[in-house]
């Protein structure tokens, strides 16, 4: 059981850190600075990637054990998997706000600025929903036979981002987070 809440705990200060940097970036774009765009996309590419594929897949399973123990916890929760797929919309959003820039396709700045700060609230909001509510209510309810069958369906994969072994892909990315972890003493 902690081994798996504590994965994706562990997985949401990650996101976090991504989500602060993306808050940096908007912030010098709102001051009319060029803001790392390259950044931006790499971490469109993380959000359209590993979260959708591992993370939430991960909470769904603990979801839906739950929801099996404890029928209530969907009006205390709300549906968790249909809050992934509705993250999921705002992430290709997100993905294609920061491809158009890229592409100096046309985007006004504000409909920009409104699509990425959309983005990190609602990723924000979900994970204070999950963290406050949601993981705490599976410790509470759940046996470690639903734990165990939980783990059991898991599939490791490693992280592209943070994992042991990252993908060349986001090596830059990589390194910007490691600076910003150093510069702002996490």
């Amino acid at each position: 059981m902690v081994q798996t809440i504590d994965r994706l705990r562990q997985e949401h200060r990650d996101l976090a850190k991504l989500l602060d940097i993306l808050e940096s970036e908007l912030a010098a774009f709102d001051a009319a600075d060029t803001p790392d765009y390259q950044v931006m996309e790499a971490i469109a590419d993380y959000f359209l990637g590993y979260p959708a594929a591992c993370h939430h897949p991960k909470e769904d399973l603990v979801y839906r054990a739950l929801v099996e123990r404890r029928p209530d916890v969907a009006t205390i929760v709300g549906n968790i998997e249909a809050e992934h797929l509705g993250i999921g919309e705002l992430v290709k959003r997100f993905v294609l706000a920061v491809r158009n820039v890229m592409r100096d396709a046309e985007i006004s700045r504000d409909a920009f600025d409104h699509v990425v700060r959309h983005f990190i609230e609602e990723q924000r909001k979900h994970i204070d929903l999950e963290e406050g509510q949601l993981f705490p209510l599976a410790v509470e309810a759940l046996t470690d036979a639903d734990w165990a069958d939980i783990d059991g369906r898991i599939a490791d994969r490693n992280d592209p981002l943070f994992g042991s072994m990252p993908e060349d892909r986001f090596a830059a990315l990589r390194s910007d987070i490691e600076a910003w972890v150093g510069e702002n003493g996490e």
